[in-house]
């Protein structure tokens, strides 16, 4: 089975391990890149949904994010807004949680790898 990396969870994840209130979609398309790599270390196959022209995380969480040209933003209150992130993660299968959170992808959204 193959596991869709949509957009709107990679921000999901970004904003609840970084601390600044905006990343950009480069940095998220190579974040979902390392997620997709260690999800395929693990023996999972994914792909990234996530292109300049669909960007479904307007529509799906919209109530915590906005897009400022290749910027995604935090709508609200940050710490009001990684409270609710923390929720939605909770639901997110283990593998995948642990793909977000592993070494490289969460280096990468931190700044530490190019």
């Amino acid at each position: 089975m193959c596991e869709f990396i949509k957009v709107e969870d990679l921000a999901t994840n970004a904003f609840i391990e970084i601390s600044d209130d905006e990343i950009s979609l480069d940095v998220l398309e190579k974040y979902g890149n390392a997620v997709i790599k260690e999800l395929n270390k693990r023996g999972k196959t994914a792909a990234l949904l996530m292109s300049r022209n669909y960007i479904s995380l307007v529509s799906e969480r919209s109530d915590f994010f906005k897009i400022e040209g290749s910027t995604i933003k935090i709508r609200n209150n940050r710490d009001e807004t990684v409270k609710e992130l923390i929720k939605i993660r909770h639901n997110m299968a283990q593998d995948l949680v642990e793909a977000y959170t592993s070494y490289k992808p969460k280096a990468i959204i931190c700044g530490e790898l190019p």
